[in-house]
This record gives C-alpha cells, sequence and structure tokens, in this order.
C-alpha cells in the first residue's frame, strides 16, 4: 500500500528547483541558499550570559501597508556575572523606536542585526530584568525566515515560518533554539474579517469595530523559531482527544474554505494519530492546551507548537507533523548542528504511524523508501545555510535510520522503553538537548553502549558494503563477510542471518565488528543449506553482495601443523603450518595449569604460513619463563604442540 507523501515532496522539489543535489525538504523549510553566517547567526558570548523566562508579543497588522507596529516585553534572568551587555538579536531592517530597561529609558545602538544595551551595575548574577520594545517595520520575507504578506482567493493571508532562526526577522529576541522561554503571551491586532491561528491557547477575541485582538497564551516552554502566526478568513472546525487519564483537548482546524472537502478526510486522522504516538511516546506534551493545523502558504508543513502550519494534507505529512510536537517541541535541538534530533525522529515517527495502523510490512517499505547511499554526515557540521541545515537526504532520510537501526541493535522492550525515558528524562522534557545528551540518555535507558553506534552513524558517513562468501561442511556453515567500503570506517553492528534449507528457514543473529570476518554456524545434521540472507529485514544500512563456494559435504580441510621454531625460544616462536583451503584458523597459548593465554584468529588462503608469538598474553604483558602448550584449530580439527620460553 504506496500512501506516502514522497512524490508530493518530489513534485514541490521539481517547482521550485534543487540548489543541493537531490535536495528534498519538507517541514516548511526554504531551499534558499543565502548565506545565513553573513548575519551572525549563532549566540554571542553575552548572549549565553542570560536566560529568557517570558515573552510578551504585541503586534499590529496592516496587510494594505505590509507593515507591523510591535512591542515586546521580555524578562530574564542574568546567570554569568561576567556579562558586559545585552544583546537582542532584530534584523537592523526593522526600525526600534524605544526601549526600556526595567522601566528605564536607556540608550541603544541597533547594528548587525543585534540591539545592544549596556548592562548597569545592578544587574548581578541570579538578578532578573525587564526589556521593552517598541519597533515597526515590513518584516523581512527573503533569506532565512519568513514575515508573509500573501493573497489567497483574493482574501490576505498572513504567515509567518522562523525556522532556523528567523524570528529575529518580526520580532526581537534571543533566537536561540538552546534557550526557551518558559512561557509566551501573543497578542495581535488585524482587520475584523481576519482570524489568527497562534500557540497555546485562545484566551480572549476583542471586537474593536473595523479590527479585532486576539490573545494566545503558550504556557508550556517554547523557543522562538516555533512562535508563530497563521492569520486568514479562515473556516474554523474541530474535534477532541480524550487521554488515557480521561482528559479532554480540543483539536482546531483552521481551513481555507475551498480546501475543506479536499481535506477533511486527512485531518480527522489527527485524532487516531495522537492516540498512536501517546501510546508509543507518552502523553501528548501540551494536552493542556490544545493541537490542530493551520494552513499557510508553503507547500509543506512546520511543526509550530500545538498549531502545526500546513501547506498539504497527506497523511504522512500530518503524522510527521505531529510526531514533531515531541520530537522536536518538547524535546528540541540545543543547535542546528544537531537537527538531526527534531526531523530523524518525526521521519522515523512516520514509519511507526504506518506500523501502528498497517502492519510491520509498511513500516519497513517506509523505511526503504527512506534509504540513502549518499556521503556527508548526519551532524551538520557548518548549521549556516538553510540547504544543509535541512539537507532532506541526511537531515530527514538518513537520519530516521538512527532511531530505526536503535531499534534492533536493543531490541523492541528496551526501544519503545527508552522512547518513554526520553519523553520524560528531565534533561530532555521541554528542554533543548545535544546530540551527546541523546546518548546518555539512551545508554542509561538501555544499558547498551552506544557511543560506537553514535560516532559511525551520526558523526561518520556512508555505510557498510558486505560481501558475503559460504560454503557447507557437514553440520557447519562456514560464512565470510568481508567489508568492502572505501570509507576507512568499519561498522560495528549485529546481523541477521537467514539460513534457508529445503525443510525450513531460521534466523540466527552475527555481531559483525571487522574488515574479515568469518562464522561457524551449526547446522543440524543432514540438511543442505539452500540460501542464506544477511538483514533479510532491512534493519541496516547497507549494501550486500553474496557467493557461494562449491564444495563436496563430506569435504576434509587438509591442514599441518609443523615443528616451531626456535624452540626454546626467547624474545618470539613461529608457528608454521599448510592448508589447502581458504578459510580461517585460530592459535590459543596455554599454560601448565590450562589457563587461555593468548589468542588469535584469522582467514588464510591456501599454502604455508607462519603464526608468530611474542611471548604476550591477552592484555599484552610479557609471560614468564616456562613450558606452554600451543593449539591450532581448525573447522573440522585441532593440533597440538609443546613449546618453551626461557629468559
Amino acid at each position: 500500500m504506496a500512501r506516502r507523501n514522497v512524490f508530493l515532496i518530489l513534485l514541490i522539489s521539481m517547482v521550485f528547483g534543487q540548489p543541493h543535489p537531490e535536495d528534498k525538504m519538507s517541514c516548511g523549510h526554504s531551499r534558499r541558499l543565502m548565506k545565513l553566517a553573513a548575519m551572525d547567526v549563532f549566540p554571542t558570548a553575552d548572549q549565553q550570559k542570560f536566560d529568557v523566562n517570558f515573552y510578551r508579543i504585541e503586534l499590529d497588522i496592516n496587510p494594505v501597508s505590509e507593515m507591523i507596529y510591535g512591542h515586546v516585553d521580555a524578562e530574564f534572568k542574568i546567570i554569568d556575572s561576567t556579562i558586559s551587555v545585552l544583546e537582542i538579536d532584530f534584523l537592523t531592517s526593522m526600525d526600534v523606536t524605544g526601549l526600556k530597561l526595567d522601566d528605564t529609558v536607556r540608550t541603544f545602538s541597533h547594528a548587525n542585526d543585534l540591539i545592544t544595551i549596556d548592562v548597569p551595575d545592578y544587574a548581578a548574577i541570579n538578578t532578573v530584568h525587564t526589556i521593552a520594545i517598541d519597533y515597526s517595520g515590513s518584516p523581512s520575507t527573503t533569506g532565512f525566515g519568513s514575515f508573509n504578506f500573501d493573497l489567497l482567493d483574493g482574501q490576505n493571508m498572513i504567515w509567518t515560518l522562523s525556522e532556523p532562526y528567523g524570528a529575529r526577522s518580526w520580532w526581537p529576541c534571543k533566537d536561540d533554539p538552546a534557550d526557551k522561554a518558559d512561557s509566551v503571551d501573543i497578542i495581535v491586532t488585524v482587520p475584523n474579517n481576519l482570524t489568527v491561528a497562534s500557540n497555546g491557547s485562545l484566551k480572549s477575541v476583542t471586537d474593536m469595530g473595523s479590527e479585532r485582538i486576539f490573545f494566545w497564551q503558550e504556557r508550556y516552554p517554547i523557543p522562538t523559531y516555533l512562535v508563530s502566526l497563521a492569520i486568514y478568513p479562515y473556516y474554523v472546525w474541530y474535534d477532541e482527544y480524550v487521554s488515557t487519564a480521561n482528559d479532554t483537548m480540543p483539536i482546531e482546524f483552521y481551513t481555507i474554505p475551498s480546501h475543506f472537502p479536499d481535506l477533511q478526510d486527512n485531518y480527522l486522522k489527527t485524532r487516531p494519530m495522537l492516540e498512536a504516538f501517546s501510546g508509543l511516546f507518552t502523553e501528548y506534551p501540551f494536552i493542556n492546551e490544545k493541537y490542530g493545523h493551520a494552513e499557510f502558504g508553503w507547500g509543506g508543513g512546520m511543526e509550530h507548537q500545538t498549531i502545526t502550519s500546513l501547506g498539504g494534507y497527506g497523511e504522512s505529512l500530518i503524522a510527521h507533523e505531529l510526531a514533531h510536537q515531541w520530537w522536536g517541541d518538547m524535546v528540541t535541538c540545543a543547535s542546528f548542528h544537531h537537527i538531526w534530533l527534531n526531523e530523524g525522529f518525526a521521519t522515523y515517527s512516520e514509519a511507526l504511524w504506518w506500523e501502528s495502523q498497517y502492519g510491520q510490512d509498511d513500516y519497513h517499505d517506509d523505511m526503504a523508501a527512506n534509504a540513502y547511499y549518499g556521503g556527508g554526515t548526519i551532524y551538520v557540521e557548518d548549521p549556516v545555510t538553510v540547504s544543509d541545515i535541512f539537507y532532506y537526504n541526511l537531515t530527514y532520510r538518513k537520519a530516521s535510520w538512527i532511531p530505526h537501526m536503535l531499534r534492533h541493535v536493543v531490541g523492541d522492550s528496551l526501544f519503545f522503553h527508552f522512547l518513554e525515558v526520553y519523553a520524560t528524562d528531565s534533561a530532555s522534557r521541554f528542554n533543548s538537548i545535544t546530540t551527546e545528551q541523546f546518548t546518555a540518555i539512551a545508554e542509561a535507558a538501555t544499558g547498551y553502549e552506544l557511543d560506537t553506534f553514535i560516532d559511525q552513524w551520526v558523526y561518520g558517513s556512508y555505510y557498510p558494503r558486505y560481501h558475503v562468501s559460504w560454503y557447507q561442511n557437514n553440520d557447519s556453515l562456514i560464512l565470510d563477510i568481508e567489508q568492502t567500503q572505501s570509507t576507512g570506517t568499519i561498522f560495528q553492528m549485529p546481523l541477521d542471518l537467514e539460513i534457508t534449507t529445503a525443510d525450513s528457514t531460521w534466523l540466527v543473529v552475527i555481531n559483525n565488528s571487522q574488515a574479515s570476518q568469518q562464522y561457524a554456524i551449526p547446522v543440524p545434521g543432514g540438511t543442505t543449506v539452500t540460501s542464506i540472507l544477511i538483514d533479510p529485514d532491512s534493519w541496516v544500512l547497507k549494501t550486500a553482495q553474496y557467493s557461494y563456494i562449491e564444495v563436496e559435504n563430506d569435504l576434509v580441510f587438509r591442514f599441518s601443523l609443523q615443528p616451531a621454531y626456535p624452540n626454546p625460544f626467547n624474545a618470539s616462536i613461529t608457528i608454521p603450518f599448510e592448508i589447502d583451503y581458504r578459510g580461517w584458523v585460530a592459535v590459543d597459548i596455554f599454560d601448565l595449569q590450562g589457563k587461555n593465554i593468548y589468542h588469535h584468529q584469522d582467514i588464510y588462503q591456501p599454502g604455508s604460513h607462519g603464526i608468530n608469538w611474542t611471548g604476550i598474553n591477552h592484555q599484552l604483558q610479557p609471560v614468564a619463563t616456562g613450558t606452554y602448550f600451543v593449539r591450532l584449530e581448525y573447522p573440522n580439527g585441532h593440533e597440538t604442540q609443546k613449546i618453551l620460553l626461557l629468559k
């Protein structure tokens, strides 16, 4: 059943162009290639020394002149006594008409997209202060963020999209995803034919004759880029979600009237999606407010907190943006280096939706559609262009394979336990986190060491390419796996092995962690293996090639162990042997008490070979003078001889 929005996204990509090779962006992110670094998007040193608690944003919007007149009050705390100036992000193209700090008029500068105010001497660490800013202007609609004035069906439509760094284009703020305000008030005055949709709960609508004032209140922590407006003469309709605790919450839909017949059916899937995701992740995070959709002028979606902005109505798109309420809104990337934590998990949640409704085949089909075999790291090394931050192949597609593969590494029970912990841990819940913090939470929840997993998949590039060769020797399946990728990374992953005989098919799990590794797998007596398949359900992002080696079932490996030399020895000894097959040979060295002190195994080609031992143990420490036994083992036998170490 093919129900995904991949083709819609491809169509949008073709319409708007592809500045990044194979680039496809969802979540409504622009494909503009403007260099964000030109305006210094990252927090300054002084911005990291204060923490914002609250914003009150008041806007009077004139759609005719495309002007806004604004007032912002902010409450903040000093968290570092070395702060020298208070810096607020706000585009220089906007006009600041007045400013107060702690109710006192202050001088300020407005340059390089920063409002800068000297911090008074009384502003000590842990003290709380307020700033009030009056401003006006016609906000930017190009580059990194948008405050848009559009016409649709002859009516004014006004909408915002501020991710990644665009909130500063229409209101003064500390525009950093790592600093969530505890709450935000949003008060918007518009012509009386327009309706304003925004974050949180609608507290009041005041009729002022030719104008109306909408007062929205967000009482959950929220980053600046998720504060949003969607304004139009909407047709507003409702559904209702009932939580497992029997709490009711409104689902609100702000719909362009002419679109209602087309989108109604899929919009009504929002409630069962809320039920499914709340069952998988923990309860919907903003249960005391609402969830809903507001149509806007971009052909995708944007996960604005409690009120997703939608420019489409596909089932996958709705599931993706709803999942963001957990993964992106409640738990937010601390910087856009780590945007995969938002987009990878939301994309993966689409597959979870298919699985919950239609079964595992649809889950795996969805993941297969998101397989990406190109280069580049999921971690965004230089998040200064929109195209790099929201590069679809890495940030969305490959990143969705991180939770998919993690699920198989730790198993379903631990994986879904981890999702609950991830949603409730104090380090992540309503906070902003890094990949390292994510890893620590996952390790604590599962008991697995995951640094290697994260390093190779998030910070590394490409994927494993397996070459698998095999043959059967009596009751053993001999399997050689080589990783043939040329990137230098050797991936460490558990691999399912599907073994088929004439009578049955079964799975075994092998751990693969070397460039070349051989396995001997027992096969029930008298049965012949007809085929094998590595990772049949595609739990690992990989490619695989297979080679079958023709052998007779009664094959005997010819192995000849020759006398070790020099014996006795002091510095090192060589154990020579000959084989007439390609396969594994293992050497073990034991002391007189039978304790294994050294082990080495490798795959050898037909011919003469020698294993060199320098008198060290497993810990690479020298062993004492004495007699030792060398045992060489091969697929159908072993041989032993005695050696003497003299120091």
